[in-house]
């Protein structure tokens, strides 16, 4: 199936690099922004040039990405200084050293992730994959006025490409020295006079960097595939609408617990065997990545979903809805290589639906603005079974449901110099239920719990620019 998968992948890829020089001589001219030079961000919910946002930020192409062979969120860090990599295995990695080092459902990351206007939910996983993007946005430090107060640490905002009125595609197909081997494939063009289609699709496949001696095959890799499409209709010459739809399948194999890359070893016995009988053909050292076990967890993340947004052109402003919905859940098969029969089951089941409405100027005179309303609802369900060692049979479910008005303006106040300042107001509602059930050698009766509160946030923003030239 792998072996067939690269094939299509590859001559898919073959195909639409050979029609794209066919398509080339249709191609429109570079809009405003690629004419001048400038670099447009659209982290501040409006339109803006990079060097009118009074604030740090880093914009990252797809073609810088392809050249670093960033092709995970968690590997942004390779390219961008202000991100340090992942600091829990739910893969939200910290801007400026600033995360959530707690591991619950209820607790969410102080990295906001957000794509195409979507915020993401901290379990989800689908913003890993970057193939089909446009540019990533890193802003660093506080966005919590305009993007929740789990942005605490910074924003990373990601746009996938988008439906052209032109007809265009490319491909590109990667294969590594160490066995990864990916490959991409985007089309888009006019179907009718005023709508207009992008259609693209990804495969990353690594098979690892450990090796299991016992068999010879990788472990810690992945195999990640996706498809996107978007459609663009203009209802009227002030009225755009854009209907997306994504899936996602992502398969990881684990290292069981207690048979993982050992770098060390002591003296005495683990689970009543050495070293050298619990880890048959490994040697302990600083640069080992051999492993010795009999059996390998496994991880299957299956993301899908997809987004209305509307605009509407009001002369001076646009007023934009944007409606989405995801479901994600991540079935986990975990083993306890000491211990005979040692097994878990677990799974993550996300439900996230988010409406807003906000209204953003378009650019001209001296104050410019955006104001708007977001509500965001978050369903989240960990089932967990372990058998083997310490039984347990327990299922937790956690919602998070938040309303939020924000507003951010820029004033002129002279030539050159600029005033900022925004505010945001949220209303929280958690909600929890943990049901622990009983299980042969573990809880002999039924244990439950529940409940809710609620929560309140403030935060601003001011902030005064001059250009010097």
């Amino acid at each position: 199936m792998d072996d067939m998968r690269k094939y299509l992948m590859s001559s898919a890829a073959m195909l639409v690099a050979i029609s794209s020089s066919a398509f080339a001589q249709d191609a429109a001219p570079a809009d405003d922004a690629e004419t001048t030079g400038d670099i447009v961000v659209t982290a501040n919910k409006r339109v803006e040039r990079v060097q009118d946002v009074p604030k740090q930020v880093q914009v990252v192409v797809k073609d810088d990405l392809d050249s670093a062979g960033v092709s995970q969120l968690r590997e942004l860090g390779n390219i961008s200084p202000s991100i340090s990599g992942s600091s829990n295995i739910n893969g939200t990695p910290a801007i400026r050293g600033i995360s959530s080092f707690a591991f619950s459902i209820g607790v969410q990351a102080q990295t906001g992730v957000v794509i195409d206007d979507v915020p993401q939910p901290t379990f989800s996983l689908l913003a890993n994959e970057l193939a089909d993007i446009e540019r990533v946005e890193v802003l660093a430090g506080p966005q919590s006025t305009l993007s929740g107060r789990n942005s605490a640490g910074g924003l990373i905002n990601i746009i996938t490409r988008s439906p052209k009125d032109e007809w265009g595609v490319d491909a590109s197909v990667e294969q590594t020295t160490d066995s990864q081997f990916r490959a991409t494939a985007f089309v888009t063009g006019p179907l009718t006079p005023g709508l207009a289609f992008s259609l693209s699709g990804y495969t990353n496949q690594w098979d690892g960097w450990a090796e299991n001696v016992r068999n010879g095959k990788n472990l810690l890799g992945y195999d990640v595939w996706g498809l996107r499409g978007k459609l663009r209709a203009e209802i009227t010459p002030a009225i755009t609408a854009t209907l997306s739809g994504f899936y996602q399948r992502s398969d990881t194999n684990r290292m069981p617990n207690g048979g993982g890359v050992y770098i060390t070893s002591g003296t005495g016995a683990l689970f009543g065997q050495t070293f050298a009988q619990r880890f048959p053909g490994v040697t302990a050292s600083l640069d080992n990545t051999d492993v010795s076990v009999a059996a390998i967890g496994d991880q299957r993340a299956k993301s899908r979903g997809g987004d209305l947004r509307v605009e509407f052109d009001l002369g001076a402003a646009t007023l934009t809805s944007i409606t989405s919905y995801s479901k994600y859940d991540r079935p986990i098969v975990d083993f306890f290589a000491p211990i005979p029969n040692g097994r878990a089951d677990q799974n993550y089941l996300v439900d996230y639906f988010t409406q807003e409405l906000r209204v953003a100027s378009n650019g001209s005179g001296p104050f410019q603005y955006v104001l708007g309303a977001v509500y965001y609802d978050t369903d989240t369900k960990f089932t967990y079974y372990r058998v083997g060692f310490a039984p347990l049979d327990r299922d937790l479910s956690t919602g998070i449901q938040n309303m939020a008005i924000f507003g951010r303006g820029t004033y002129e106040i002279g030539d050159g110099t600029f005033l900022t300042g925004g505010l945001r107001y949220a209303h929280d509602k958690y909600s929890f239920a943990s049901v622990f059930r009983p299980i042969a050698g573990g809880l002999t009766a039924q244990n439950t719990s529940s409940g809710s509160s609620t929560y309140d946030f403030l935060a601003g923003e001011v902030s005064l620019r001059h250009e010097l030239n």
